[in-house]
This record gives structure tokens, C-alpha cells and sequence, in this order.
């Protein structure tokens, strides 16, 4: 039972994500229409900096589990180990995270230098 729940659960996601894929674009459009024209350019350029952030982790954490995966499992075949599948995504879940966190304490530094420019997706005051 716990196998056919499983699979039926997983279809269902799958379903649903290409169906949003499918009609995101026309959702998108439907939601920004009800907030009429004098929000709609400001909502659009939100969502397209939340959409460049998103996407942008999510390839980079992609990119980062690979990279440790296959370094991972080119070393143990090397060393001859019979579980590497197994052994290459264990480590490449902790990697994966540790680079993360490189990555955001150094975006995070870097961003303190920068103290005149508003953060990504405010639009600045003019002085007064």
C-alpha cells in the first residue's frame, strides 16, 4: 500500500506542476489584472527579481550537488568502494549546503559596502 500511495502522490505533483507550467503564464496575467494598472509594472518587476533569485539557488545548488556527486563518486570508484551512489549524495547534500552558506556570508559582506543603493526590487525616493 505504502508503494501505490507513493506513486499516486508522486503523479499528482507532477501533474500539478505541469499543468502550472502549462497556464502560468495566463495566472500570472489574471492576478496582475485585478490589481489594476497602476500596480501591475511594479508587481511584474517584483516577480521577475523573485523569479531570477529562485531560479538562480536553484541552479546553483543543482550545479553544486553534481559537481560533489561526481567528485565523490570518481574517488570511490577509484578507491574500489561498492556503495557509490549511495555514498556520492550523502556527501553531496552537506557540500551542497556548506557552499551555501560560503556563498550567502559572502554576498552579505559584500553587500555592506553598498550602503547607498536601495536592496533588489525597491524602487529609490527621490530627496526631499
Amino acid at each position: 500500500m505504502g508503494v501505490f500511495a507513493g506513486a499516486t502522490k508522486l503523479l499528482i505533483v507532477l501533474t500539478v506542476v505541469f499543468l502550472l507550467l502549462l497556464d502560468g503564464p495566463r495566472l500570472v496575467a489574471f492576478g496582475l489584472r485585478l490589481e489594476g494598472p497602476a500596480r501591475e509594472a511594479r508587481y511584474r518587476s517584483v516577480a521577475v527579481d523573485i523569479y531570477r533569485a529562485v531560479s538562480g539557488y536553484v541552479t546553483g545548488n543543482l550545479v553544486i550537488s553534481l559537481i560533489a556527486g561526481t567528485v565523490t563518486y570518481v574517488t570511490l570508484t577509484i578507491l574500489g568502494s561498492s556503495l557509490l551512489g549511495v555514498l556520492g549524495a550523502l556527501l553531496a547534500i552537506p557540500v551542497a549546503a556548506a557552499v551555501e552558506i560560503v556563498l550567502r556570508e559572502w554576498w552579505h559582506r559584500r553587500g555592506e559596502g553598498l550602503q547607498g543603493e536601495p536592496p533588489a526590487g525597491r524602487v529609490p525616493q527621490p530627496a526631499k
